[in-house]
């Protein structure tokens, strides 16, 4: 397959899915681990692209009051063209056998984008109110159903049955001369285009498609629009997770190649330089007489990684995100790793095994997520710990109040705890392999009940080191041995 103009730019209203994968962390750096209890305000962001392709729908630059919460220009994301040149997807692949695309989980569950969906539909239902009364035109109502024809052709760009059926049954002037005439039947033309989608969609998407079908029957119109939409980006969605499955066969070399190419072009256009590189990897002294450059390189990412106001150079852009995330990952197991050893500190043999148990992992559960409460965590706590017996209600309190001084900022204990992380870290990231040895420091460190965290922290990190070795260890070799 010939690769060509790459880009780089991150997609804003999908984003990557690893959450099946044991070893594949989500590219998307994660916020603050524990949340005050106020709700998330985040900004309603799309990429909206114009095409000029043959029955391909026009997709505005700008998106206006009258357009749908999911547009053709949003869902061009997803385009197999797109998917196949993103050198960020394409790299990301190479990493993360599992990976998949969903919607922007932080854009859609953002108070500010509900309340835009919510306001949209209620201006629907109230224009076709106003349409009955006084014949104005429903301009949501005409511009949704706009949309989905544009939506239905960007997911079926090449079928001949989505494009004659479009246009014998869903022309916009056509429905547009109906809905103002008030001659529209709305019930024949869903269960037509329910029809259509059946021939396209997997089998298993085909109860959602009769529920469309339901609605219009009941004349649940706008409800009927607002989940047309959805289903349309489902399949979408399934169109591109499939492409994407293609595209993790085709060989790793192809990827690494592609890499060095759009790095190379960076350079040489001036977006990127070797400079930053050359610096980081000499740590600002120069070549090691008796190491080689692969032990050279693995030192300065263990070293640089384990600091978090150390910037790694330009050639691991396409990782950034990445180890941002990491990074997050090691300071929830450090949080998590706190607040354990303080309540079994506490607590003691008071607390039943199969306890301790289900407390690490609701701890790893409720860390790991960016939008965990305090009160959350010691709710956790607290019915946790209250099984004991030997437990007062007074003891209970208290162990819940000592959260709250663990996770603070200069936490003695916290401190003392990420050290040991980290120096678990730097240990792994300097090893060739996670073997005995690393396990060793793990059960050195006092860490033996993150054991499986750790390792696979370590895994992750060993995957991308060793793939951005395998893409920059020309560059890495030129500069060890002077030649750049």
């Amino acid at each position: 397959m010939k690769i060509s103009s790459p880009s780089v730019t991150a997609m804003s209203t999908y984003e990557e899915d690893n959450t099946a994968s044991t070893v594949s962390p989500t590219t998307a750096s994660s916020t603050s681990t524990l949340s005050p209890d106020t709700g998330d305000q985040m900004e309603d962001t799309a990429v909206c692209e114009s095409s000029t392709a043959t029955n391909q729908p026009v997709a505005s630059s700008t998106t206006t009051i009258y357009d749908p919460p999911i547009t053709s220009a949003m869902l061009k994301e997803l385009d197999c063209d797109t998917l196949t040149v993103s050198i960020q997807i394409r790299h990301d692949l190479a990493l993360e056998p599992m990976l998949k695309l969903r919607p922007n989980s932080k854009r859609r569950n953002s108070g500010k984008y509900t309340a835009l969906c919510k306001q949209y539909w209620s201006a629907m239902e109230h224009e076709i109110r106003e349409f009955m009364v006084s014949g104005q035109k429903p301009m949501r109502l005409l511009r949704s159903l706009s949309e989905i024809r544009n939506l239905m052709i960007i997911c079926y760009p090449t079928s001949k049955t989505v494009l004659d059926g479009l246009s014998a049954y869903f022309e916009p002037d056509l429905l547009e001369h109906q809905i103002m005439n008030r001659s529209l039947s709305l019930v024949p033309l869903v269960e037509t285009l329910a029809g259509i989608l059946k021939e396209n969609c997997a089998p298993r998407r085909d109860a959602l498609v009769d529920r469309l079908v339901d609605l219009a029957r009941e004349e649940k119109y706008v409800v009927m629009l607002r989940e047309f939409f959805d289903v349309i980006e489902i399949m979408k969605l399934d169109l591109a997770n499939y492409h994407m499955l293609q595209l993790k066969k085709l060989p790793t070399a192809q990827v690494i190649a592609m890499e060095q190419d759009f790095f190379a072009k960076e350079v040489k256009e001036g977006r990127k330089t070797v400079d930053s590189t050359k610096f980081w990897f000499l740590g600002g002294v120069g070549a090691e007489a008796d190491s080689s450059a692969y032990k050279q390189f693995k030192q300065a990412t263990a070293a640089t990684f384990v600091h978090a106001d150390k910037a790694f150079p330009d050639n691991w852009f396409l990782d950034q995100a990445r180890i941002n995330t990491l990074r997050n990952d090691v300071q929830n197991i450090s949080i998590s790793a706190s607040i354990y050893a303080a309540i079994k500190q506490l607590c003691g043999k008071r607390v039943c095994e199969a306890d301790w148990g289900e407390l690490k992992e609701r701890l790893n559960v409720l860390i790991r997520s960016s939008t965990t409460t305090m009160k959350q965590v010691t709710d956790a706590i607290r019915i946790i710990i209250s099984r004991s017996e030997g437990m007062t209600e007074e003891q209970v309190e208290k162990c819940c109040e000592s959260v709250d001084k663990i996770v603070r900022p200069g936490s003695p204990l916290f401190l003392t705890i990420n050290e040991r992380v980290m120096a678990v870290i730097e240990s792994g990231l300097n090893n060739l392999q996670l073997d005995d040895a690393i396990v060793q420091v793990i059960n050195d460190k006092k860490l033996s009940v993150w054991q499986t965290e750790l390792l696979n922290l370590l895994s992750k990190l060993h995957t991308m080191i060793n793939h951005h070795w395998a893409v920059y260890h020309p560059l890495y070799e030129a500069i060890y041995h002077g030649k750049l």
